[in-house]
């Protein structure tokens, strides 16, 4: 009996793992829509209406996972697995980069080590919302031979972009234009 429960919890683990590895951004997101209520009150923010009553603190979270998880499904090559989060100009424009890095031989080593500064524009339109990052990132890019091409592993990178989110009914939340301020060692 035990050994069942121990061979279906294996099989259930691999499995997830497995999956974990074709696809590894495939999580909706979850907020908390009042931070002081416990966690059987997370929703999945799917509707404007739920937006508008999250206080901008949950609004600056749900911002800063997409970032996490576009940036990282970017640099690993797995950007179709966050598709349904980009407009298609965006998307397109992400696919063709990591083509022509792909043609190369490049591959590209990036971590995110801190958030320095989320700053959300709250003026405007309530379906649209510019958010600008100061991030502290790792960015290498690494031909076949693992020879740094681009990048310093020994220095942060302080990156600051501008990122436009506009709200779509069936997607939410939709990242749809991209700047890119500056970038300079930390």
């Amino acid at each position: 009996m035990l050994e069942n429960i121990l061979l279906w919890f294996l099989f259930i683990y691999v499995g997830w793992k497995i999956l974990m590895w074709i696809c590894p951004i495939r999580a909706k997101v979850i907020v908390r829509l009042n931070p002081m209520q416990k966690t059987d009150s997370l929703v999945l923010a799917q509707s404007l209406d739920a937006i508008k009553q999250m206080p901008m603190m949950g609004l600056m979270g749900l911002f800063k996972t997409r970032f996490i998880q576009i940036t990282t499904a970017y640099a690993s090559d797995q950007i179709h697995c966050v598709k349904s989060f980009m407009s298609d100009a965006v998307y397109n424009r992400f696919e063709q980069t990591i083509r022509q890095r792909k043609e190369k031989g490049y591959h590209m080593d990036y971590k995110l080590v801190d958030f320095k500064n989320v700053r959300l524009d709250e003026n405007g339109d309530e379906k649209m919302r510019w958010v600008d990052f100061e991030t502290e990132q790792v960015n290498l890019l690494k031909d076949k031979d693992e020879k740094v091409i681009e990048g310093d592993p020994m220095y942060l990178t302080l990156v600051r972009e501008r990122w436009l989110f506009k709200w779509d009914d069936k997607a939410g939340w939709v990242l749809s234009a991209v700047q890119n301020l500056e970038a300079h060692a930390a």
